[in-house]
């Protein structure tokens, strides 16, 4: 079992996202390269220059946040479902960049929250997890899919739904698969060699040697 950490407030993951989303506007407005001769920037306003390093560094802040939030997100959902081991996402049709819930299932892909039943979530017991959601109610399913669209926005990438987790109600026109969080330490990954910082994966099961997908 991967070891549980303090948990950081939302509120922190969204200043990240939102310096690292001021930082993307400012290099790539089109009056982003000012004439050399413009005064320096007056106190409190965004510098027009960020270097290279800066971004990097900002991009780095925020991928860190963003696990820790994809974190807060998993235990949240196992907390209100013990067995609970995917958070299935849908992209949106017309819309590739935008994602909707789908479903919360356990390893062998049994559905224990869809969102065709229009059901809030569970009630969230546990104060320490509760604390981090701060004045969001994690039983709304909208503020989840806010989380996820945020989480999106900067970057962050979600693996692809595994077969093992498949269910035969699920879409299959136009896109066939399914992304989702791992929210168990047993569960595992679509593709197994798909890795990286923006990659969203708080749990699986233990890394394959030679991983078959």
């Amino acid at each position: 079992m991967t070891e549980r950490f303090p948990y950081a407030p939302i509120r922190d993951c969204w200043t990240a996202t939102c310096q690292f989303e001021v930082r993307k506007q400012v290099l790539t407005r089109p009056d982003a390269r000012p004439a050399r001769a413009r005064a320096g920037p007056r106190s409190g306003e965004i510098p027009i220059h960020t270097t290279v390093d800066d971004f990097a560094a900002a991009q780095a802040a925020t991928f860190h946040q963003a696990q820790g939030l994809a974190r807060t997100i998993a235990d949240t959902l196992t907390a209100m479902y013990p067995t609970a081991a995917y958070l299935a996402l849908e992209r949106d049709g017309n819309d590739r960049d935008h994602l909707w819930l789908h479903s919360i299932r356990d390893i062998t892909g049994h559905i224990l929250w869809d969102t065709a039943s229009s059901s809030p979530l569970p009630a969230l017991a546990d104060a320490e997890l509760r604390q981090a959601w701060g004045q969001m109610d994690p039983c709304v399913p909208s503020n989840l899919g806010g989380l996820i669209n945020s989480l999106a926005a900067v970057g962050a990438l979600f693996d692809f739904l595994p077969d093992s987790a498949a269910h035969e109600d699920d879409p299959k026109d136009p896109d066939p698969d399914l992304l989702c969080l791992p929210l168990s330490d047993q569960a595992e990954p679509g593709l197994w060699w798909w890795d990286g910082d923006a990659l969203l994966r708080p749990y699986s099961a233990p890394r394959p040697a030679t991983p078959h997908n």
